[in-house]
Protein backbone atom coordinates (compact mmCIF):
# COMPACT_ATOMS: atom_id res chain seq x y z
CA UNK A 1 0.00 0.00 0.00
CA UNK A 2 2.40 2.75 -1.05
CA UNK A 3 -0.07 5.52 -0.82
CA UNK A 4 -1.76 5.05 1.51
CA UNK A 5 -0.74 6.84 5.03
CA UNK A 6 -2.97 5.55 7.69
CA UNK A 7 -5.55 3.73 8.69
CA UNK A 8 -8.41 5.88 10.70
CA UNK A 9 -10.56 2.77 12.46
CA UNK A 10 -13.90 3.77 13.56
CA UNK A 11 -15.29 2.15 16.80
CA UNK A 12 -19.05 2.25 15.71
CA UNK A 13 -21.95 2.26 17.63
CA UNK A 14 -19.74 2.24 21.15
CA UNK A 15 -17.84 -0.78 20.61
CA UNK A 16 -13.92 -0.67 20.57
CA UNK A 17 -12.36 -3.36 17.74
CA UNK A 18 -10.09 -6.06 17.75
CA UNK A 19 -7.37 -3.72 18.56
CA UNK A 20 -4.53 -6.69 18.72
CA UNK A 21 -5.09 -7.55 14.81
CA UNK A 22 -5.19 -3.81 13.68
CA UNK A 23 -1.84 -2.71 15.40
CA UNK A 24 -0.03 -5.69 14.13
CA UNK A 25 -1.55 -4.99 10.70
CA UNK A 26 -0.12 -1.44 10.36
CA UNK A 27 3.12 -1.94 11.88
CA UNK A 28 3.61 -4.43 9.44
CA UNK A 29 2.58 -1.64 6.84
CA UNK A 30 4.86 1.00 8.45
CA UNK A 31 1.37 3.07 8.27
CA UNK A 32 -0.28 5.43 11.40
CA UNK A 33 -3.28 4.06 13.26
CA UNK A 34 -5.88 6.63 14.35
CA UNK A 35 -9.25 5.97 15.82
CA UNK A 36 -12.38 7.67 15.82
CA UNK A 37 -13.89 7.57 19.36
CA UNK A 38 -16.81 9.45 18.43
CA UNK A 39 -19.29 7.06 19.94
CA UNK A 40 -17.21 4.72 22.62
CA UNK A 41 -16.32 7.28 25.50
CA UNK A 42 -15.39 4.76 28.04
CA UNK A 43 -15.50 1.86 26.02
CA UNK A 44 -12.39 -1.00 26.85
CA UNK A 45 -10.40 -3.37 24.67
CA UNK A 46 -7.84 -5.63 27.04
CA UNK A 47 -8.14 -3.30 29.60
CA UNK A 48 -7.62 -0.20 27.96
CA UNK A 49 -9.88 2.80 27.07
CA UNK A 50 -10.89 3.70 23.46
CA UNK A 51 -8.12 6.16 21.92
CA UNK A 52 -4.71 4.83 23.50
CA UNK A 53 -4.05 2.61 20.67
CA UNK A 54 -3.30 4.52 17.86
CA UNK A 55 -1.25 7.43 17.33
CA UNK A 56 -3.81 9.93 18.29
CA UNK A 57 -7.84 9.11 19.10
CA UNK A 58 -10.83 11.71 18.29
CA UNK A 59 -13.45 12.34 20.86
CA UNK A 60 -16.61 14.03 19.96
CA UNK A 61 -18.99 15.61 22.97
CA UNK A 62 -21.80 16.64 21.00
CA UNK A 63 -24.46 16.74 23.64
CA UNK A 64 -26.14 13.02 21.96
CA UNK A 65 -22.93 11.36 22.78
CA UNK A 66 -22.15 9.31 26.03
CA UNK A 67 -20.23 11.97 27.00
CA UNK A 68 -22.20 15.08 25.75
CA UNK A 69 -21.33 18.76 25.86
CA UNK A 70 -24.53 21.39 25.39
CA UNK A 71 -23.41 21.89 21.91
CA UNK A 72 -20.58 21.06 19.96
CA UNK A 73 -17.19 20.01 21.49
CA UNK A 74 -14.97 17.60 20.89
CA UNK A 75 -11.06 16.38 21.64
CA UNK A 76 -8.12 14.77 20.25
CA UNK A 77 -6.16 12.50 22.86
CA UNK A 78 -2.16 11.63 22.03
CA UNK A 79 0.65 10.37 23.87
CA UNK A 80 2.77 12.32 21.61
CA UNK A 81 4.11 15.61 22.79
CA UNK A 82 4.90 16.79 18.51
CA UNK A 83 1.33 15.77 17.30
CA UNK A 84 -0.02 17.48 20.62
CA UNK A 85 1.68 20.53 20.03
CA UNK A 86 0.55 20.67 16.35
CA UNK A 87 -2.97 20.23 17.33
CA UNK A 88 -3.13 22.90 19.74
CA UNK A 89 -1.28 25.40 17.26
CA UNK A 90 -4.10 24.09 14.56
CA UNK A 91 -7.14 25.04 16.90
CA UNK A 92 -6.05 27.74 17.86
CA UNK A 93 -5.61 30.42 14.94
CA UNK A 94 -2.20 28.55 13.52
CA UNK A 95 -0.31 30.92 16.29
CA UNK A 96 1.82 28.94 18.77
CA UNK A 97 1.91 32.19 20.88
CA UNK A 98 0.13 35.39 20.57
CA UNK A 99 -0.20 37.12 17.36
CA UNK A 100 2.74 34.65 16.02
CA UNK A 101 1.12 32.34 13.60
CA UNK A 102 3.08 29.87 11.83
CA UNK A 103 0.44 28.47 9.51
CA UNK A 104 -2.91 28.64 8.60
CA UNK A 105 -5.13 27.58 11.70
CA UNK A 106 -8.93 26.76 12.87
CA UNK A 107 -10.82 28.58 15.58
CA UNK A 108 -12.06 25.17 17.49
CA UNK A 109 -10.89 26.38 21.02
CA UNK A 110 -13.38 24.64 23.85
CA UNK A 111 -15.44 26.58 25.18
CA UNK A 112 -15.09 27.40 28.64
CA UNK A 113 -18.62 26.40 29.97
CA UNK A 114 -18.89 23.55 27.66
CA UNK A 115 -15.54 22.22 29.49
CA UNK A 116 -17.15 22.98 32.90
CA UNK A 117 -19.98 20.70 31.87
CA UNK A 118 -18.29 18.05 31.03
CA UNK A 119 -15.87 17.66 34.00
CA UNK A 120 -18.47 17.50 35.92
CA UNK A 121 -20.70 14.91 33.31
CA UNK A 122 -17.37 12.84 33.33
CA UNK A 123 -18.13 11.80 37.08
CA UNK A 124 -20.98 10.11 35.74
CA UNK A 125 -19.91 8.59 32.65
CA UNK A 126 -19.67 5.31 33.57
CA UNK A 127 -23.32 5.50 35.05
CA UNK A 128 -24.27 6.49 32.53
CA UNK A 129 -22.59 3.22 30.33
CA UNK A 130 -23.47 1.00 32.85
CA UNK A 131 -27.10 1.80 32.37
CA UNK A 132 -26.61 1.63 28.74
CA UNK A 133 -25.54 -1.85 29.58
CA UNK A 134 -28.87 -2.50 31.08
CA UNK A 135 -30.84 -1.23 28.38
CA UNK A 136 -29.35 -3.27 25.80
CA UNK A 137 -29.02 -6.43 28.28
CA UNK A 138 -32.70 -6.42 28.07
CA UNK A 139 -32.73 -5.73 24.02
CA UNK A 140 -30.24 -8.98 24.06
CA UNK A 141 -32.84 -10.85 26.24
CA UNK A 142 -36.72 -9.81 24.78
CA UNK A 143 -35.55 -9.55 21.03
CA UNK A 144 -36.39 -13.24 19.55
CA UNK A 145 -37.88 -12.15 16.08
CA UNK A 146 -35.51 -14.62 14.05
CA UNK A 147 -36.20 -12.08 11.13
CA UNK A 148 -34.26 -9.62 13.01
CA UNK A 149 -30.25 -9.68 13.93
CA UNK A 150 -28.46 -7.85 16.67
CA UNK A 151 -25.34 -7.03 15.40
CA UNK A 152 -24.01 -5.60 18.93
CA UNK A 153 -21.76 -8.50 20.43
CA UNK A 154 -22.51 -9.46 23.84
CA UNK A 155 -21.57 -7.62 26.77
CA UNK A 156 -19.51 -10.23 28.35
CA UNK A 157 -18.07 -13.72 27.31
CA UNK A 158 -16.51 -15.17 30.63
CA UNK A 159 -14.46 -18.27 29.14
CA UNK A 160 -13.36 -18.68 25.39
CA UNK A 161 -16.18 -22.09 25.57
CA UNK A 162 -18.88 -19.56 25.65
CA UNK A 163 -21.62 -19.12 23.14
CA UNK A 164 -22.71 -15.83 22.16
CA UNK A 165 -26.13 -14.98 21.10
CA UNK A 166 -27.32 -16.83 18.59
CA UNK A 167 -29.11 -13.51 16.96
CA UNK A 168 -25.39 -11.74 17.22
CA UNK A 169 -24.52 -10.22 14.01
CA UNK A 170 -20.25 -11.08 15.02
CA UNK A 171 -21.06 -14.53 16.07
CA UNK A 172 -18.01 -16.19 15.06
CA UNK A 173 -16.16 -13.83 17.61
CA UNK A 174 -15.43 -13.84 21.35
CA UNK A 175 -15.67 -10.94 23.57
CA UNK A 176 -12.90 -10.72 25.99
CA UNK A 177 -13.74 -10.61 29.26
CA UNK A 178 -11.49 -7.57 29.35
CA UNK A 179 -13.70 -5.63 26.54
CA UNK A 180 -16.76 -3.45 26.75
CA UNK A 181 -19.28 -2.27 24.79
CA UNK A 182 -21.00 1.55 25.94
CA UNK A 183 -23.98 0.98 23.48
CA UNK A 184 -23.86 4.50 22.04
CA UNK A 185 -26.65 2.96 19.95
CA UNK A 186 -28.13 -0.81 19.88
CA UNK A 187 -28.37 -1.55 16.33
CA UNK A 188 -30.33 -4.47 14.77
CA UNK A 189 -30.40 -5.72 11.18
CA UNK A 190 -34.10 -6.41 9.57
CA UNK A 191 -34.67 -7.01 5.77
CA UNK A 192 -37.99 -5.12 6.28
CA UNK A 193 -36.37 -2.49 8.36
CA UNK A 194 -39.10 0.18 7.05
CA UNK A 195 -41.70 -2.04 7.60
CA UNK A 196 -40.12 -3.13 11.35
CA UNK A 197 -39.72 1.03 12.16
CA UNK A 198 -43.70 1.81 10.94
CA UNK A 199 -44.73 -0.87 13.29
CA UNK A 200 -42.31 0.39 16.22
CA UNK A 201 -43.36 3.76 15.39
CA UNK A 202 -47.30 3.03 15.69
CA UNK A 203 -46.64 1.12 18.56
CA UNK A 204 -44.61 4.43 20.35
CA UNK A 205 -41.45 3.07 19.84
CA UNK A 206 -38.91 5.32 18.54
CA UNK A 207 -36.22 4.51 15.80
CA UNK A 208 -33.31 6.26 13.86
CA UNK A 209 -31.34 4.90 11.00
CA UNK A 210 -27.84 4.78 11.47
CA UNK A 211 -26.27 5.82 8.60
CA UNK A 212 -29.02 5.61 5.62
CA UNK A 213 -25.77 6.80 2.98
CA UNK A 214 -22.68 4.96 2.57
CA UNK A 215 -19.42 7.78 2.34
CA UNK A 216 -18.93 6.91 -1.05
CA UNK A 217 -22.03 7.63 -1.87
CA UNK A 218 -22.21 11.27 -0.79
CA UNK A 219 -22.50 14.26 -3.11
CA UNK A 220 -19.16 15.40 -2.19
CA UNK A 221 -17.30 12.48 -3.54
CA UNK A 222 -19.60 12.08 -6.31
CA UNK A 223 -16.35 12.59 -8.35
CA UNK A 224 -13.98 11.02 -6.58
CA UNK A 225 -12.47 8.04 -8.27
CA UNK A 226 -13.48 5.68 -4.82
CA UNK A 227 -13.53 2.18 -5.06
CA UNK A 228 -17.45 0.73 -4.96
CA UNK A 229 -18.06 -0.78 -1.49
CA UNK A 230 -18.88 -4.08 -1.82
CA UNK A 231 -22.66 -5.37 -2.37
CA UNK A 232 -22.43 -6.78 1.53
CA UNK A 233 -22.38 -3.38 2.74
CA UNK A 234 -24.55 -1.74 0.89
CA UNK A 235 -27.34 -4.50 2.13
CA UNK A 236 -26.35 -4.05 5.71
CA UNK A 237 -26.83 0.14 4.87
CA UNK A 238 -30.34 -0.81 3.86
CA UNK A 239 -31.26 -3.09 7.21
CA UNK A 240 -29.69 -1.54 9.74
CA UNK A 241 -32.51 0.12 12.39
CA UNK A 242 -31.33 2.09 15.32
CA UNK A 243 -33.10 1.40 19.11
CA UNK A 244 -32.25 3.74 21.83
CA UNK A 245 -29.69 2.77 24.48
CA UNK A 246 -30.01 6.05 26.79
CA UNK A 247 -31.02 5.84 30.35
CA UNK A 248 -33.50 8.46 31.22
CA UNK A 249 -31.07 9.80 33.92
CA UNK A 250 -29.10 10.73 30.95
CA UNK A 251 -30.90 12.52 28.76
Amino acid sequence: MPQTKAVLLVHLYGWVREMERWMTFCKRATIHLLEDCAEAHGAVWARQHAGVFGAWGAFSFYPTKNLGAKGDAGALVTNSAEIASRVKTLQNYGANKRYEHLETGLNNRLHELHAAILSTRLNWLDQFNAGRREIAQRYFAEIRNRRIQLLSAPITVTSENSKPSPHDGHASRRRSPAASHVYHLFVVRCAERNRLAHFLKEHGIKTSIHYPLLAHHQNFLEKRPLRSARSSKRRISCRTLSFSSMPSAAS
